[in-house]
């Protein structure tokens, strides 16, 4: 389960694959979302409120609207399950633990999966940002928990390793639009 940002509503998700968003006032259940084929193991809400993230052990990681009552996208797809999604404090990233030991962190605009954490030797339960952003961890069932900093240095060295791995496809693909090109400093197609 998680609070609204506002305290006005909680989400959860269990055993009947739903997430459910209920008024704290009234008790009373104000909308549902289906998609997943298995159960509901995690869900966070976006600092703002208005986004919903649910992780499944069906291997999977929804982004839901809650205005629009709509499936935004699936982050993940995964052959083993996602123990946990949250938001990063910002609300523009996400992290995700997996039952095959890794940790994976994306962008919640593009839905990109930025990088891949695979330190842990056995599945990772938890993962998430601190109050500030600045610090990752991770809890595994190998009894370890990673932390690793943030900075902004560790961000550009993140976005450059993003960026070296789809500049060939940036550059070949011919549905790809110049602001896409942008993303990495890429020179529009056609100036």
């Amino acid at each position: 389960m998680d609070f609204s940002p506002d305290g006005s509503f909680i989400v959860s998700g269990g055993w009947d694959k739903n997430v459910k968003v209920w008024d704290v006032q009234t008790g009373q259940e104000l909308q549902r979302f289906d998609g997943h084929i298995a159960w509901i193991s995690q869900v966070d809400v976006h600092p703002d409120g208005h986004l919903i993230l649910s992780a499944s052990v069906d291997g999977t990681v929804k982004l839901w609207d809650i205005e629009r009552e709509q499936l935004v996208r699936s982050l993940a797809d995964n052959l083993r399950p996602i123990n946990s999604a949250r938001f990063s404090p910002d609300g523009n990233l996400i992290v995700s633990a997996s039952a095959d030991g890794t940790v994976s962190l994306w962008d919640l605009v593009t839905g990109e999966q930025l990088l891949t954490l695979d330190s842990h030797t056995d599945e990772v339960k938890d993962a998430m940002f601190n109050p500030n952003g600045q610090m990752l961890t991770s809890a595994s069932s190998d009894g370890t928990i990673k932390v690793w900093p943030m900075s902004q240095d560790r961000w550009s060295e993140l976005i450059d390793r993003a960026c070296d791995w789809l500049t060939p496809y940036l550059t070949s693909n011919p549905n790809v639009t110049d602001a896409d090109r942008a993303v990495c400093n890429l020179p529009p197609r056609n100036p």
